[in-house]
């Protein structure tokens, strides 16, 4: 399938729900509040997935702050490539 061949009302069921937040391994406060909204808002079967895009280096910070933060229960996570040192 391409992008012209799926439902509309899937795609804006689909974006309705999707947020993007900021969030600093030293700070995820923000980032905690806007999935704890949105799990109240999608209700109690709602799954949560997280994306991270940051630098190897920064990978093992932000993965202990999600799990201070307490969200790292119930969530899936996608790791965005590069791993390593040599990109």
């Amino acid at each position: 399938e391409s992008v012209d061949d799926l439902d509309d009302e899937v795609v804006d069921t689909l974006l309705s729900r999707l947020t993007f937040q900021t969030a600093s391994a030293d700070d995820g406060a923000d980032l905690a509040s806007a999935v704890g909204t949105a799990r109240e808002d999608v209700g109690a079967d709602a799954r949560t997935v997280i994306y991270l895009s940051v630098p190897p280096t920064a990978m093992e910070s932000m993965i202990t702050m999600l799990g201070r933060e307490g969200l790292a229960d119930d969530a899936r996570l996608i790791i965005e490539k590069p791993f390593g040192t040599t990109w």
